[in-house]
């Protein structure tokens, strides 16, 4: 029990939800079963921080190496979303790698040839902008430390 009240979360995402949604023929909407394909994704993405809080012998490390993996994820699901909402609607979005490169230049701020046609897309790209100005100062940060950390034993 004491494992199960630490560990809830991950306890949560480890319940095989497409699985007991097939066994049981329940049937949801095709955007409910979209989503819950992701629970998979969250484990795997839970995993990967457990691994890199194992593997890595700072602190300063650990977090730079969890940031650019919540990077790529965030890049990652935006992409995923934003080619189901805007495929079909948005004649700039043809296929998946359309999406990965509107996602990957949202999150940079830079901005890209492709722009959002629907409200959702709307909304994505300015959540997406706003977490890629939050994140890289993180980025900055990190490259900063590591340059001091050098010149400190160099002197």
């Amino acid at each position: 029990m004491k494992y199960l009240r630490t560990h809830f979360l991950f306890f949560i995402i480890s319940i095989p939800y497409l699985n007991i949604i097939d066994y049981y023929h329940i049937i949801l909407s095709e955007e409910l079963r979209y989503f819950v394909r992701f629970i998979p994704l969250v484990r795997g993405g839970y995993a990967l921080a457990i691994i890199v809080g194992r593997f890595t012998n700072s602190k300063v490390t650990s977090l730079f190496i969890s940031y650019l993996t919540m990077l790529l994820a965030t890049v990652y699901f935006s992409s995923l979303l934003f080619f189901s909402i805007e495929q079909g609607l948005n004649p700039g979005v043809k296929e998946y790698t359309d999406s990965l490169w509107w996602a990957f230049m949202n999150v940079t701020t830079v901005g890209s040839n492709i722009y959002a046609v629907t409200v959702a897309g709307k909304i994505l790209s300015v959540v997406l902008a706003a977490l890629g100005m939050m994140m890289f100062p993180i980025f900055t940060v990190y490259i900063t430390s590591v340059v001091q950390k050098v010149n400190s034993k160099s002197t």
